[in-house]
């Protein structure tokens, strides 16, 4: 394994948008060729030396598995790892949006908090967030048809994360340890999502498939969604809570099948609904 150390000469005033900072790309390219790479500073082109000090080996192996890339100060740069394919890209720091962007392998690890749109249409690969992270993890843009989001893959996010996360998924798992806001799951078609804190209003809003997990408490849940099940653990991957939950399903509203698991304990003001599935029992 290479590593490469890419370092911004000076602190950005504007976003800068670096689709070309992944291993996959760096494979098989001399160091000369790599600075030659193309940036974005704000509207204006650069060089990927007029912005970056980049470090490494004068010729990269060929293969992307064996290339890892190591870049600070990234608050302001999008795009990072976009349809990165294989390899390792590690933040020391915060990343700006859109990390992660049509991903389809290989590993990115953010070690502070990351932007809105992480692992934005995802198709393969590993995203770990050690920090926080924004709105629309691994979701669809604005408009997409439902499914157009994240297809394959993992993202776990440590920290908090906002809202619309996973809306318009079709595969892969999402994991935030801690809360999340509002529109969770909306428009998902598949995939599964674990919220192990809170989560805001209309979780799994349009969900036509797929499940979600809420560990914690909920603001509400949709009245299109009717409760199924009463269960004693709820998973998503190896991550697993031994505790009552609530199954509903929907969202009747586009005649969806979508499971959300929502924490009985930690959500007393449904167990009225617990009681009457019960009594029907």
């Amino acid at each position: 394994m290479v590593v490469y150390y890419v370092r911004p000469k000076e602190t950005f005033r504007v976003p800068v948008e670096c689709r070309y900072l992944r291993p996959d790309k760096f494979a098989g390219s001399s160091l000369e060729k790599i600075w030659n790479f193309i940036a974005y500073e704000g509207g204006i082109r650069r060089k990927l030396s007029d912005l970056f000090e980049v470090e490494g080996p004068k010729e990269a192996p060929p293969s992307p598995e064996d290339i890892e890339i190591r870049i600070r100060d990234a608050e302001r740069i999008r795009y990072l790892g976009y349809r990165m394919a294989a390899g390792t890209l590690v933040v020391e720091g915060n990343a700006g949006s859109l990390a992660g962007y049509r991903m389809r392998g290989g590993n990115i690890v953010i070690e502070g908090d990351a932007g809105s749109w992480l692992g934005a249409r995802m198709r393969g690969g590993n995203i770990e967030v050690k920090g926080s992270a924004g709105d629309f993890v691994g979701a669809a843009f604005i408009g997409d048809k439902p499914g157009y989001g994240m297809r394959k893959g993992r993202i776990v996010v440590r920290g908090n994360a906002g809202s619309n996360i996973g809306a318009g998924m079709k595969s892969g798992a999402i994991i935030v340890e801690g809360n999340a806001s509002h529109l969770i799951g909306a428009s998902m078609v598949g995939g599964s999502i674990f919220i192990g804190g809170n989560a805001g209003r209309f979780v799994g809003a349009r969900a036509r498939g797929g499940k979600i997990v809420v560990g914690g408490s909920i603001d509400g849940v949709l009245p299109s969604f009717y409760i199924d099940d009463v269960t004693r653990k709820a998973k998503v991957k190896e991550y697993r809570l031994e505790k009552e939950f609530l199954l509903f399903k929907g969202d009747s509203v586009v005649d969806g099948k979508a499971r959300l698991y929502i924490s009985a304990e930690d959500n007393p003001d449904l167990s009225f609904l617990r009681e009457l599935l019960i009594a029907e029992v």
